[in-house]
């Protein structure tokens, strides 16, 4: 049985992801309801399904390689989680004061190719 850590996390995992799936998981369902064929309908939520399980079918086979080959990591956890919220306060501000704007267009204006994603 999990205990309640792992209850909380699976919680906070779901309810973060409710925004991400809801929306896709609606329109697939709308766009099943406009056929006039169930199969159809069974098809998309097969794909859908598909694709949402296989990254955690995947993380769930390759979790022991992985906790082995990040052990080291866990010395500068504690430092790396401080420096990872300095730098979301900082941007916090940099957003709220309209400075992350500048930052941006500097940065495109330096690196260029940095335009072509997304």
């Amino acid at each position: 049985m999990p205990d309640l850590a792992t209850w909380g996390i699976g919680a906070a995992f779901a309810i973060g992801w409710t925004p991400c799936i809801g929306p896709i998981l609606g329109a697939i369902l709308a766009l099943s309801s406009t056929h006039a064929n169930a199969e159809a309908g069974m098809l998309y939520l097969a794909a859908y399904s598909l694709g949402l399980a296989l990254p955690f079918l995947g993380s769930a086979l390759f979790i022991e390689h992985f906790r082995q080959r990040v052990r080291w990591f866990s010395r500068w956890s504690r430092l790396l989680r401080a420096f990872s919220g300095l730098v979301l306060v900082v941007m916090g501000l940099m957003v709220l004061t309209g400075h992350m704007t500048l930052f941006a267009s500097w940065m495109l204006s330096t690196f260029p190719v940095l335009g072509r994603f997304g």
